[in-house]
């Protein structure tokens, strides 16, 4: 009988990543392609999930759905491996659709959020990583530190 090894090898393959300031700032533009990309896909897959054509004709319904299945699936393949990308970067998603992220930083001895959303030039706000979008704070507070 054949086994196969992926849960364990996918379960060590991500360790956690820290930015600096310096460093998250220089990722933004690549991150901020990447999750348009991400998004466009997203969406691509969502408008795709909509579709409900049948055919007449048994072969070409059967044909229609193999194509179908085939585009999906590359298309999901391609969104997760944007997402991977991301996180590979440093990159925390906490909402795809509004192009919310976190990257993790090192602050005083504990872990803190550098916070950006799509629409924004730069990182210009921080949070606990307990407190979320709500409790983001002006990056001026920690700018010299992190730097």
């Amino acid at each position: 009988m054949r086994q196969f090894y992926i849960i364990p090898r996918l379960l060590r393959s991500m360790s956690k990543q820290y930015v600096t300031l310096a460093q998250a700032q220089r990722r933004l533009p690549h991150v901020k392609k990447l999750l348009s990309q991400a998004l466009h896909h997203k969406n691509m897959l969502h408008m795709a999930l909509s579709v409900d054509l049948q055919y007449e004709d048994e072969l070409e319904d059967s044909h229609f759905d193999t194509k179908f299945h085939k585009e999906f699936h590359r298309l999901s393949y391609d969104f997760y491996q944007i997402l991977e990308t991301l996180e590979k970067k440093g990159v925390l998603i906490r909402d795809l659709d509004s192009g919310l992220i976190d990257f993790i930083s090192f602050h005083n001895n504990r872990e803190i959020c550098l916070c950006f959303r799509l629409g924004e030039e730069k990182i210009t706000h921080w949070h606990e990583v307990d407190a979320g979008f709500t409790g983001r704070r002006p990056i001026e507070e920690l700018k010299r530190v992190l730097s």
